[in-house]
C-alpha cells in the first residue's frame, strides 16, 4: 500500500474525526480519552487486566500502576525498602492461569502479592537458572502450567508456575547468546510463538526447542503479535512493516507497509486490526474491507490520539481499548463514554460548524439539517458528513446576510428559509436564490416594527407568523408577499402589541398559540385577516400550583394533539385541543428542568426536552424522567431556544451552547455494566493500618480480607472503599450499611468512606455497593464481616461468672429472708395460734366443763337422789323419814357443788383426806345400793394412789360416776364390776356391766360416752368401748406422760 494512499486516508481522518459515534465503536472515528490527567509520561510498555477488574499499567521509568478509573497506585522502587519493586523499567506483564500477576524487568521477575499489595521478586535456583541481571522482556504460560521467560540476550527460560527453579529452553538460532526474545503469544492450540531479533520462532511441545522454520523467507526484527479470530498470526516488525502467517498454508504474507516506521502493537478486536506504531499513530485496519484509517495527534481537535507513538493497545473485558504512548502517558476509548455522537466547531476545520453555539435547526426535504449560528447558516448532510457553510463572514456563497447576531431559522413548506437575527430584522431567502431579503424597521418597502426575531411558524395557508422582542407578533402573507404588524385592538387590549413575544407555534387545527414574558394567547385568524384573542393565562393558572406560569420560552405540538407549553423556571405545561383543559408537570419521577427552551418527540412518543439543566426524556408510560448532561456526553448543558429537531428518520438532534449532538433514540447505549466495589483502607482513629505491621489485626490487604476483630479498645474505626468503574468513574454513587446496626442503606452519593464508633460487642457485616453512570447499582454489595470483642469484664465468661456470683448471692439472700421470714412467719403464727388454740380450748374447756360437771355432778347426784325417793316410798315411816334426813344432806351437798361449779367449775372433791379407794367405794354405795345394783370394785394394792396427780383421779372419778350414770340409764343391769391395776406405769381401769349394751351408732352420738372419752383424752388416756353381753369400758392412762 502506497504512502499517497496513507495521506489520503489521513486527511480523510482529519476532517472526520468530529463526529464522534457513540452507539458502538467506529473504528472509523475514535475518541480517545485521556486517563486521569495523563498519570504518566514515561512509555508504556504493557496493559493488562486482572481478574478483579483493575487495569496494570507497565512504564519504562515510572514503575507499574494499578488503576481503578479514579485512583491508581504506583508501585515504584525505593532504595530503602526492600518490599519495594525492582526497577522502575518494567518490560512486561502477563497474568497466568491462576490469576497470578507477573512482572518482567531490567532485574528480573517479580510477582504480585495480592494479600500484602507488593511485588517480590523471584530468586530462582537450579542449573541454568536465569541470571539476576536478566532483562525480563516477555512471558507467556504453556499448557503444563510452566511460565516460558523471555530475556534480552540471555536466552529462554522455563519456570513451573507453582516453583522457582527455572531451566533454559534451547533454540535453533545460529547464535543463541545473541538472540533477544521480544514478544511471546500462545495460539487456541497451545503453540508458543516468539517475536525475536532474528524473526519468527516456534516452541516444539515435544523437543522444548525455540525453532526458526521460517528462516529462509523471513529474518526481520519482529517487535509485535496477534492472532485474528481465524487462528493466523499477525507480527509487525521495525521496519518491514506487518505480515501474516496463514494457519492453513503456513506461508508469510506480506499485509500492510510501514514506510520505515516501527510497529510496537497490534490488537484484534472486532473485525479490526489496530496498530500502534513509531511516529505514524495508530491505525485501524478493517479486515473485511480492507480500509485503513489513521488516527494522529492533534491537540486542536478534542479527544483526538495523543501521541504519534504507540506502543501499547489492550481491549478490556468490556471491549474497552486501552491506548498507551511513548511520551502522553495513557487513553481510553469507550463506547459507553459518550451516549452521543456530535456535530462540533473545531478551528482550522473547515468541515466543522463555523461556530459553536446554535441558534437553530431545521431539515430540508433532502433530508439536510440547517444550523443558525452567529456566523450564519451551515447545512449539514447526514449521509455524507459533510458541512457546507453557505453564509460565512468572508466567503458566502448567498449574499445579503449581513447580521451575525442569528436567533431563529425556519424553513417553510416551500423550503423558503427565514432568519431571524437580535439586531438586522428578518432575511428571507427564497429557494434556490442566492441572496437574502432583508426586512427591517428602516426597511423603506415593508418595514417591520422589531428587528429583533425569535421565532416563526407557518398555518395551513402559507402564512408565515413571527414572534418579536417588544412589538408582539407578525406575520407575512404568501398572497400579498408582504409583512404585517398586529396592532389591531385585539391585540392592543391584551397587551400582545408592545409584548416581548419569544414563541409562536400553529397547530393542526390553524390556532396561533403565542408566547410573551407575561402571557400565554390562543389567536384564530379570520379570512378577513382579522383576529379571535384569546387570554390563555387564567386557565393556566388555575392548573399550576405556582401562581406565576410566566414567560413562555417554547411550544410544541405533539401527535396526541396536546400542545406543550415551556416556561422559563416554571416547569411545564401541556393544553389538551380535544378536553380544552390544561395540566402541570410536577409529579414526573426525576423530572429537573424547570426551565423549557425547547420541545421535541421521538417517533415513540417521548417528549425531550432541553434547557439549563441538559436533556431530559420523558415516558408518560413509567410516569418519570431520564436527565442527560455533559456527563454523559452531551457537549453543553446549556441550550439555546428552539433548538431540538426530530428528523424524518428519527434522530434527534439536541443544539447548545457548544454545537449539536444527535441520537436516536432506540439505539442509546446504557451501559449496564456495574462497579466493582472493593475496600481500599481500614483506618482506626483516623490512622491507616498496614498489614503485619506492629502485629496489627490486619494480616492481609483488607481488600483480600473477609473478616476482622476489633476489641473493645478500637472503638472508632473508618472503612474505606472504591470501585473499578472506567465509564465516567466521577458519576460512581455508592451506599453501604452494616448490617446489625444500620436498618436502611446510606445512600452517600460519591463518597468514599464509611466510620462507625463505639459500637455494641457483637457481630456485623458491612456491605457496599456502587451504581455507575446509568444507575446500574452492583449486584452482589461486597461484605467484610465485623466481630467487635468485648472487654475482658464484659466476656461470656465474666458474664457467667457475674451470673453465678450475682445469682449466688441472691439465691443466698433469698434463702436468708425466705428463712427469716419463714420463722418470723412461723413464730407469729404459732403465738397466734396457739392464742387461739388457748382461747377456743378455753372455751371448749370452759363449755365441757359446764356440761361436764353439770352432768356429771348434778344430773347424776340429782338422779341418785330420785332414784332414792322412789325407793324409800316403798319403806315404812320411819325408815323414809331416815333416808329424808339421808338426802337432804344430799341436796345440801348439791348445794355447795353448785356453788362450787359456779365459782370455779371445779367440783368440791378432795382426795387428800380420804384414800381414792374410799372415796369411789363411797360412789358405788350410794349410786349402786340405792338402786338395787351388784358392784365388784377390785384395786391393785401396788398402786400408790398418793402419787397419782388428783387431775387424773379427779377423771377417774368422774368417769366412774358417768359410767354407773349411764348403766342405770340404759342398760338395766344388776352387776358391775370395776378393776384398777397398773402395768408398765400405765394405770388401766375396767369397768364391765352385764346389761343389755347400746345400739350401733351410740357411742358417736351418746354425750354421756363422749364425756367419758373427753375425760381420759384431758389426761393423756385412751379409751375403749366394746357392746359385747353387756358393755365393757377399757381406760387406760399413762401415769408417766401428761396430756399425750
Amino acid at each position: 500500500m502506497k504512502i499517497k494512499l496513507f495521506l489520503l486516508l489521513l486527511l480523510n481522518t482529519i476532517y472526520s474525526t468530529n463526529f464522534i459515534n457513540a452507539q458502538q465503536l467506529d473504528y472509523d472515528n475514535l475518541s480517545f480519552v485521556d486517563i486521569h490527567q495523563n498519570i504518566t509520561k514515561k512509555p508504556i510498555s504493557s496493559i493488562i487486566e486482572d481478574d478483579l477488574g483493575f487495569i496494570w499499567i507497565a512504564t519504562q521509568g515510572d514503575g507499574i500502576f494499578r488503576f481503578d478509573g479514579v485512583n491508581y497506585k504506583n508501585f515504584t522502587y525505593h532504595f530503602e525498602n526492600q518490599n519495594s519493586l525492582e526497577s522502575n523499567i518494567i518490560y512486561c506483564l502477563y497474568i497466568d492461569s491462576n490469576n497470578q500477576l507477573w512482572a518482567g524487568s531490567n532485574s528480573g521477575i517479580s510477582y504480585y502479592n495480592k494479600d500484602l499489595n507488593r511485588f517480590e521478586r523471584i530468586n530462582f535456583i537450579g542449573i541454568g537458572a536465569i541470571a539476576d541481571s536478566a532483562e525480563v522482556m516477555c512471558i507467556v504460560e504453556d499448557n503444563n502450567n510452566n511460565l516460558i521467560i523471555g530475556t534480552h540476550y540471555k536466552g529462554a527460560y522455563k519456570m513451573p508456575i507453582y516453583a522457582t527453579k527455572a531451566s533454559r529452553i534451547k533454540t535453533d538460532a545460529k547464535d543463541d547468546e545473541e538472540l533477544f526474545f521480544r514478544r511471546f503469544i500462545k495460539s487456541s492450540d497451545g503453540t508458543i510463538y516468539a517475536g525475536t531479533t532474528e524473526g519468527l520462532f516456534i516452541l516444539d511441545s515435544n523437543t522444548e526447542i525455540f525453532e526458526n522454520k521460517f528462516s529462509d523467507e523471513f529474518d526481520d526484527y519482529i517487535t509485535s503479535l496477534a492472532i485474528d479470530k481465524n487462528s493466523n498470526l499477525w507480527f509487525g516488525t521495525i521496519k518491514g512493516g506487518i505480515y501474516k502467517l496463514d494457519k492453513n498454508s503456513k506461508k508469510i504474507i506480506p499485509k500492510l507497509e510501514s514506510a520505515n516506521r516501527r510497529i510496537f502493537s497490534l490488537f484484534f478486536i472486532d473485525n479490526q486490526l489496530l496498530v500502534g506504531t513509531e511516529l505514524d499513530g495508530l491505525w485501524a485496519y478493517n479486515l473485511d474491507t480492507q480500509i485503513l484509517h489513521k488516527y494522529i495527534s492533534n491537540r486542536l481537535i478534542e479527544n483526538s490520539l495523543g501521541s504519534f507513538s504507540i506502543w501499547q493497545i489492550y481491549g478490556d473485558s468490556n471491549n474497552r481499548l486501552w491506548v498507551g504512548s511513548f511520551d502522553q502517558g495513557i487513553q481510553l476509548v469507550d463506547r459507553f463514554n459518550s451516549k452521543f455522537n456530535s456535530i462540533e466547531h473545531t478551528p482550522g476545520n473547515p468541515n466543522s460548524l463555523q461556530e459553536a453555539s446554535v441558534a437553530g435547526i431545521q431539515q430540508d426535504n433532502e433530508g439536510k439539517i440547517w444550523i443558525g449560528v452567529p456566523g450564519g447558516v451551515d447545512i449539514y448532510d447526514p449521509k455524507t458528513k459533510h458541512i457546507e457553510h453557505i453564509t460565512t463572514h468572508q466567503n458566502s456563497k448567498i449574499k445579503g446576510l449581513t447580521s451575525t447576531a442569528i436567533l431563529s431559522i425556519f424553513l417553510d413548506s416551500k423550503e423558503n428559509l427565514w432568519v431571524g437575527s437580535w439586531d438586522k430584522g428578518v432575511y428571507y431567502l427564497e429557494k434556490g436564490s442566492k441572496k437574502f431579503i432583508n426586512y427591517n424597521e428602516n426597511t423603506l418597502n415593508n418595514p417591520i416594527k422589531s428587528n429583533a426575531i425569535f421565532g416563526f411558524s407557518e398555518d395551513s395557508e402559507g402564512y408565515i407568523y413571527m414572534a418579536s422582542f417588544l412589538k408582539g407578533l407578525h406575520y407575512y402573507s404568501p398572497k400579498l408577499k408582504k409583512i404585517f404588524y398586529c396592532d389591531s385592538a385585539p391585540f392592543v387590549e391584551n397587551g400582545i402589541a408592545k409584548s416581548d413575544t419569544r414563541t409562536v407555534l400553529v397547530d393542526t387545527e390553524d390556532n396561533i398559540w403565542v408566547g410573551t414574558k407575561t402571557d400565554l394567547f390562543k389567536l384564530k385568524r379570520k379570512p378577513n385577516n382579522s383576529f379571535i384573542v384569546n387570554r390563555m393565562t387564567t386557565q393556566m393558572k388555575k392548573k399550576g400550583k405556582k401562581l406565576l406560569v410566566n414567560p413562555i420560552l417554547s411550544l410544541f405540538q405533539s401527535d396526541d394533539n396536546k400542545v406543550w407549553i415551556g416556561t422559563n423556571g416554571n416547569g411545564l405545561f401541556s393544553y389538551d385541543l380535544n378536553l380544552k383543559t390544561f395540566k402541570e408537570y410536577t409529579d414526573l419521577d426525576g423530572f429537573v428542568q424547570t426551565v423549557i427552551n425547547s420541545i421535541t418527540e421521538s417517533k415513540n412518543h417521548n417528549l425531550w426536552i432541553n434547557g439549563k439543566s441538559g436533556l431530559s426524556k420523558l415516558d408518560f408510560t413509567s410516569n418519570a424522567a431520564i436527565n442527560y448532561t455533559k456527563d454523559d456526553g452531551l457537549l453543553s448543558n446549556y441550550s439555546h431556544e428552539n433548538t431540538l429537531l426530530t428528523a424524518y428518520d428519527g434522530t434527534i438532534y439536541v443544539g447548545s451552547y457548544e454545537g449539536i449532538n444527535y441520537f436516536k433514540p432506540e439505539l442509546l447505549v446504557k451501559n449496564n455494566i456495574p462497579p466493582k466495589v472493593y475496600l481500599s483502607k481500614l483506618k482506626l482513629f483516623n490512622k491507616e493500618v498496614i498489614p503485619l505491621k506492629n502485629n496489627t489485626l490486619l494480616k492481609k490487604e483488607i481488600s483480600q480480607t473477609s473478616a476482622i476483630e476489633f476489641n473493645y479498645e478500637q472503638s472508632v474505626f473508618t472503612i474505606d472503599y472504591a470501585s473499578i468503574n472506567f465509564t465516567r468513574p466521577e458519576k460512581t454513587d455508592y451506599a453501604y450499611k452494616l448490617q446489625g446496626f444500620d436498618s436502611n442503606w446510606n445512600f452517600v452519593g460519591n463518597s468514599t468512606s464509611a466510620t462507625y464508633t463505639n459500637l455494641d460487642p457483637g457481630k456485623y457485616t458491612f456491605q457496599v455497593k456502587a451504581a455507575n453512570n446509568d444507575g446500574v447499582w452492583s449486584k452482589t454489595p461486597t461484605s467484610l464481616v465485623i466481630k467487635i470483642l468485648p472487654a475482658w469484664w464484659e466476656t461470656v465468661w465474666a458474664k457467667i461468672f457475674y451470673v453465678l456470683l450475682v445469682s449466688s448471692g441472691i439465691w443466698l439472700f433469698i434463702n436468708y429472708r425466705i428463712e427469716s421470714i419463714k420463722q418470723k412467719t412461723e413464730s407469729i403464727y404459732q403465738s397466734k395460734l396457739i392464742k387461739q388454740i388457748n382461747l377456743e380450748e378455753g372455751r371448749r374447756i370452759e363449755k365441757e366443763s359446764i356440761a361436764k360437771e353439770l352432768h356429771d355432778s348434778l344430773l347424776g347426784t340429782i338422779f341418785g337422789i330420785r332414784l332414792g325417793l322412789d325407793s324409800s316410798s316403798q319403806k315404812d315411816f320411819e325408815q323414809q323419814a331416815i333416808d329424808r334426813s339421808k338426802y337432804v344432806e344430799k341436796l345440801s351437798d348439791l348445794e355447795k357443788e353448785v356453788r362450787s361449779i359456779s365459782h370455779g367449775l371445779s367440783p368440791n372433791l378432795s382426795f387428800s383426806s380420804h384414800a381414792f379407794t374410799e372415796v369411789i367405794e363411797q360412789l358405788l354405795i350410794e349410786q349402786c345400793t340405792a338402786n338395787n345394783l351388784e358392784y365388784t370394785l377390785n384395786s391393785d394394792a401396788k398402786i400408790k394412789w398418793s402419787t397419782i396427780d388428783d387431775e387424773i383421779k379427779f377423771n377417774v372419778y368422774r368417769v366412774i360416776q358417768e359410767s354407773i350414770t349411764n348403766i342405770l340409764k340404759h342398760s338395766n343391769a344388776s352387776i358391775v364390776t370395776i378393776n384398777f391395776q397398773i402395768i408398765n406405769h400405765v394405770l388401766e381401769l375396767n369397768i364391765l356391766d352385764n346389761g343389755v349394751g347400746f345400739k350401733k351408732g351410740y357411742l358417736n352420738k351418746g354425750i354421756g360416752l363422749k364425756n367419758i372419752k373427753s375425760r381420759v383424752e384431758n389426761v393423756g388416756g385412751l379409751a375403749y368401748f366394746k357392746s359385747e353381753n353387756g358393755v365393757s369400758i377399757d381406760i387406760k392412762i399413762p401415769l408417766n406422760l401428761k396430756n399425750q
